[in-house]
This record gives structure tokens, sequence and C-alpha cells, in this order.
């Protein structure tokens, strides 16, 4: 018998996770997608989410996905003529009959169905069929000295400050053209402390998924809840490269997702208050 990689297992148990859950968005059924759109995945990319499924104890939850169209805050420290926009500009490939497009819409329709399962679950809204992206263009004057910062806004349930202890974050990331500036994910842990984490530099051009793992000095605990975690999300970096000429550049963001371990307040007496650290 052929013994599968972990990350083809990790595939097709989310292919049948959705065919048994039934997936949301009517304009995508992945249990109608043909199985070799799995054969090429683990050249591609790493193992989604650490093998981890949604469940009582981990919480995929989605910062953004652009489709209540809320704009982010932009700190216009150093970048110079920056716009932003939603665009109809979907980071997968439905009809596509390229197998490595393909395989990018199998994984993002599962980070999908994965923080859509955890919404429902912990009783927020309900993805909607995705639709928008965020596009950003700006400009830089001084590369090396200059940056571009994106808060994420707190209007209508774009939380900020999340309950748990965060083992990952994935992003969907379009590039116009390689170049050395470098993407940043901006944390604070519960004790104030400020972390910036590296996702990665934009030197590639088209869609990327992008997931990395959370450092363990975001977990602690939080001061007024002893016995309890929780983290800031507060937006996202770009820090230019001195190799790179001034001038504009564009890039578009999709599908913000952290995988959150939630399984602190399924331990017996978890919501007893004590004094314990």
């Amino acid at each position: 018998m052929t013994r599968l990689s972990p990350l083809k297992s990790l595939l097709l148990i989310g292919f049948f996770f959705i065919i048994l859950t039934g997936p949301f968005d009517p304009k995508f059924n992945l249990a109608s997608q043909p199985i070799n759109d799995f054969q090429n995945v683990e050249k591609k990319s790493a193992a989604m989410w650490q093998g981890i499924l949604p469940g009582k104890a981990f919480d995929f939850y989605l910062i953004d996905d652009f489709e209540e169209k809320i704009h982010w805050s932009i700190q216009k420290r150093s970048a110079h003529e920056i716009t932003a926009k939603f665009i109809e500009k979907e980071p997968f490939f439905l009809q596509s009959k390229n197998p490595v497009k393909r395989e990018k819409a199998l994984m993002f329709m599962l980070d999908r169905q994965y923080a859509n399962r955890s919404a429902k679950a912990s009783g927020r809204n309900a993805l909607k069929d995705p639709k928008y992206s965020y596009e950003i263009l700006f400009h830089f004057q001084n590369p090396g000295k200059d940056l571009l910062i994106l808060n994420l806004p707190t209007a209508n349930n774009l939380k900020k400050t999340i309950q748990g202890i965060p083992r990952a974050i994935a992003l969907w990331i379009n590039n116009d053209k390689p170049v050395k500036h470098t993407l940043y994910a901006l944390f604070s842990n519960s004790n104030g402390v400020f972390l910036p984490v590296k996702i990665s530099t934009l030197d590639f051009n088209g869609w990327q998924r992008f997931e990395i793992n959370l450092p363990w000095s975001l977990a602690a605990k939080n001061p007024k809840k002893a016995h309890l975690y929780d983290f800031t999300f507060h937006g996202l970096k770009l820090k230019s490269s001195s190799k790179e000429q001034s001038g504009f550049y564009r890039f578009i963001i999709d599908q913000i997702i952290i995988l959150v371990d939630r399984s602190q307040e399924h331990y017996p007496g978890a919501q007893i208050k004590d004094s314990w650290k």
C-alpha cells in the first residue's frame, strides 16, 4: 500500500472535512474538484497549520478578508502618495487548468473553510463569498529608510485584542514584481511587549500564501485575568530595502488568519478567578 506524505494526508483530511461540513461558497465546490489537484502541493508549500484542524481548542480567527470593505489606518511616516482600495481580484483560480494555480485555490478555500467553521462555533458572523482584496499603491522616496505601516481599524468588530495563545498567522500577498522590501506582522503580548514578526521579503510576483509560526514570547497571561492569555494584532509594516530604487510600488493583501490555541479556556475551573501566574 502506498503511504501518503504528511502534507498530502492533511490536505486529503481537509478535503473530506469540507465534503462533510459542506462548502459555504456555492461557486466553489471542493467535492467536485479532481483528486489530482493534491499531487504537487507538497512541492510548493510547507504543511498547513501544523496539521491542526478546527475544533474546540483551536480557533482559526479571521482578522480580515476585506469583504466588509473597511479601510485600514495608514501611518504616513515615510511612504508617500499612498492610495488604498478594494478590488475584485481573487487570489485563487477556480477555472484554471494549471495544477499549481488549482493547488493555490484549494489551499485558499481550505483556509477559508477553517475560518468559517471557527467563526460559526464561536458565535461570530459567517464568512461571505470571497470577492474583494485590498490593494496598496505607494511611493518609497528613500529606500532603506522609508516604512509603510498599515494599522488594523477597530470599527465594525475588527478586533485587535484576541483571547488565547497565538500559534501561527497566514495571509495571501500579491506582488507586482520581485523586490527586497520586507513585510512584518505587528503584535504585542498582554504585558505590552511589542513584537514585529517577519512574514517575507517580497521577492516574488503573483499570489503567494505565507504561514508563519508565532513566537512563544507572544504568549503571556493577562494581568487582570491571571489564568487566561491574550495578545494584540496591530497591523502590518513594510520596510523598504536600500537595494531597491526609489519609485512606486504596489501589493495586494487578502485573508489574514491567526491560529489561536484556546485550550486554556476549557480546563476545569477556567472561569473561576484565581491568583496563580
